[in-house]
């Protein structure tokens, strides 16, 4: 699908996201924090934030102890969504696609990207602004709907950048988490 097509397609179904996909999404969440142990860090980058589940589950866990939180996303009535339930000053909104994220480097230490992989239009550059804006020793995970076949392996691109696999597993997604090695 394309970006125009994606951002349509999630202000359509904005509303009703949270009843669809919120179990779903927290079971990932509890199993990345809480199973596997992956601690969110000082300076957040939620892309394909949605209408702020994470952030969400982040809050009422106690684990946010952030100092800033940074959500982008391309669809309008998510960020809309997010907006109009968290009212904290350290959660700043960008309205884009990965692929068009302009960012300071080496920013962030916890990237996360939960269910996104597989609606990026080109994946190689959305990896390269990420590994521009991770810090060395930062953590990004990413998940993958385990059903897809059309998006390329993030291994093989990861390791292009400085990224190392911490962390494989799968569930209802399968879940990677890589650690920042090099710049």
């Amino acid at each position: 699908m394309r970006v125009e097509e994606l951002k349509d397609y999630y202000d359509v179904i904005a509303s009703g996201y949270d009843e669809l996909y919120g179990e779903e999404q927290e079971y990932k969440y509890r199993h990345v924090y809480y199973e596997l142990g992956i601690k969110p860090g000082k300076r957040i980058l939620d892309v394909g934030c949605g209408t702020g589940l994470l952030l969400g589950f982040l809050r009422e866990q106690g684990l946010d102890d952030y100092e800033v939180y940074v959500c982008v996303e391309p669809s309008q009535g998510m960020i809309e969504r997010v907006r109009n339930r968290i009212g904290d000053p350290r959660v700043l909104f960008i309205r884009s696609s990965c692929e068009e994220l302009v960012l300071r480097p080496r920013y962030f230490d916890h990237i996360v990207l939960f269910t996104v992989w597989d609606n990026l239009t080109n994946h190689a550059v959305c990896i390269r602004k990420l590994s521009h804006a991770l810090d060395i020793h930062g953590v990004l995970v990413l998940t993958i709907i385990t059903k897809s076949k059309s998006a390329p392996n993030p291994e093989t691109l990861l390791s292009g950048y400085g990224f190392k696999l911490l962390v494989k597993s799968r569930m209802i997604d399968e879940i990677h988490v890589y650690e920042k090695s090099r710049g």
